[in-house]
């Protein structure tokens, strides 16, 4: 297999989705443990924005350590 090189769209692609999360991460306002204890709705939805702004990070780091390494990068 060879390496994969470095796709610029791919990564301008991803970033702009995670630049897209965060903007709807910080919408959902200021968020308190008590705010998070009783409105269900607003804890779900902050789990997920967080949750996909961190795979949309690893995706990035991933897509470019691939690119440099030539593989995916180890495990620690």
């Amino acid at each position: 297999m060879t390496p994969r090189s470095f796709d610029r769209q791919v990564a301008a692609r991803r970033l702009r989705l995670l630049r897209d999360t965060l903007d709807e991460l910080a919408a959902v306002g200021d968020v308190t443990a008590e705010r998070l204890h009783t409105e269900s709705v607003t804890r779900a939805a902050t789990e997920r924005l967080i949750q996909v702004a961190v795979d949309l990070a690893i995706d990035v780091n991933s897509h470019v350590a691939v690119a440099q390494l030539g593989r995916s990068p180890d495990r620690l």
